[in-house]
């Protein structure tokens, strides 16, 4: 009850708290956003190596763990692939923001293609030893898993915002957005193989990411917005964890991934301006 009477108090203070005719592309303004995503996957070549083992998984599949767009958890908004950003434009129609995109996938049972070495009696589970040369298995068979709960995406972001249609009143904008980014990924992942097997996964810095995206903002009454969006990036997981006691039992993978989301959020006008289109000097 608490918490949606301060939701109640907040939004009659956006709405009548700031007056006057207002442009949200405008420099100086506030934009805050949360939304959910659902994310594909090209299939990427996943390295492994230990001291006693060295191989890679060609051609892999990697998938997120629901199909389609997932439904949003409000009980545990951590379980869900969401989204934050934060942004502010330094500039009228020029909009930096710092995101937050949480980032889940598997691999799903498949035929493995598998390269590489196993030293001998170290996989006890699956029976993995020796030396392989484009070796398919199954991963039943060898009861092999990979999974990454939580990929978590931090970046900045540059976007462009260019209008493409308004209501003379602004009640009703309808903006295009898009632009480029880059940040840090912190990922939590989770391996059954050999000895490498924590039920939690193990957590840590582990690669940095890129990806553009564009969008259409559909501001309503001047302070709030809906955001379809289009995304598509690479991670470079550069170090997933394998073992908590040797640093050196590591993967490795780059992939590449395609997002569809939806966007809700707030536009807070932090430096007020008449509504006017003519050029600034």
């Amino acid at each position: 009850m608490k918490y949606r009477m301060t939701v109640c108090l907040f939004t009659v203070f956006l709405v009548y708290g700031q007056s006057g005719s207002l442009n949200s592309a405008y420099k100086g303004n506030l934009i805050l956003q949360l939304g959910f995503s659902s994310n594909y996957f090209m299939n990427s070549t996943l390295k492994m190596k230990g001291s006693a083992y060295d191989f890679q998984l060609d051609h892999v599949k990697m998938t997120q763990p629901s199909l389609g767009l997932p439904k949003p958890d409000f009980g545990d908004v951590t379980n869900t692939q969401y989204k934050l950003k934060i942004g502010y434009n330094i500039k009228r129609g020029i909009l930096l923001s710092l995101g937050l995109d949480n980032i889940k996938y598997t691999l799903p049972n498949q035929i493995l293609t598998l390269n590489g070495r196993v030293d001998q009696n170290y996989d006890q589970i699956g029976g993995l030893s020796g030396f392989f040369n484009q070796t398919q298995l199954n991963m039943d068979t060898l009861g092999f898993g990979f999974d990454v709960s939580s990929a978590k995406y931090i970046h900045m972001e540059l976007d462009l915002v260019q209008n493409l249609f308004r209501t003379s009143k602004r009640n009703f904008v309808l903006n295009a957005v898009y632009g480029l980014g880059a940040g840090l990924v912190h990922s939590n992942a989770k391996f059954d193989f050999g000895s490498a097997f924590y039920e939690n996964g193990i957590s840590g810095l582990s690669g940095v990411g890129a990806h553009a995206n564009a969008g259409l903002r559909f501001e309503f009454f001047k302070y709030f917005f809906i955001q379809p969006n289009l995304s598509g990036g690479l991670l470079f997981q550069k170090s997933l964890k394998m073992d908590v006691s040797e640093a050196n039992k590591v993967a490795n993978h780059n992939l590449i991934f395609g997002q569809t989301s939806i966007l809700c959020g707030t536009i807070l006008y932090l430096n007020k301006k008449k509504n006017c289109d003519c050029p600034h000097f």
